[in-house]
């Protein structure tokens, strides 16, 4: 008898996706935008 889980569900793959999409750093996202305006800013002003 196999032991190996079995997905035979449809909406399990969208229960793992809300999960993954749960995990994102929103903190991370926006530091990276912050630092992209404040590059921009800062080359708009050099050039």
């Amino acid at each position: 008898m196999s032991t190996t889980p079995i997905l035979a569900t449809p909406g399990a793959s969208a229960d793992t996706r809300t999960v993954l999409l749960n995990q994102v750093s929103w903190g991370a996202i926006f530091a990276g935008a912050v630092t992209a305006l404040v590059t921009q800013v800062i080359l708009n002003m050099v050039g």
